[in-house]
């Protein structure tokens, strides 16, 4: 799942454990504008296997979505 870790409404870290309930073998990418330092204590779950900062280049996702799928 790529999720951007600063939606409005349930916080990631809720977001991604209910995500984990419904799939536990659920990979989750975090992506934000924000640092990935900034966002690590609000999100620090297993599930959590990559970061890519915003804005982002194609070629930048599909490499941090082949290393989560390789993980």
């Amino acid at each position: 799942m790529l999720l951007d870790a600063t939606i409005p409404g349930a916080s990631s870290a809720e977001v991604v454990a209910e995500a984990a309930k419904a799939q536990p073998a659920i990979k989750v990418i975090l992506t934000s504008a924000y640092s990935h330092e900034m966002l690590t204590p609000a999100v620090n779950a297993f599930e959590v296997c990559g970061f890519i900062r915003k804005p982002f280049q194609l070629r930048e996702l599909v490499q941090t979505l082949r290393g989560a799928v390789l993980n």
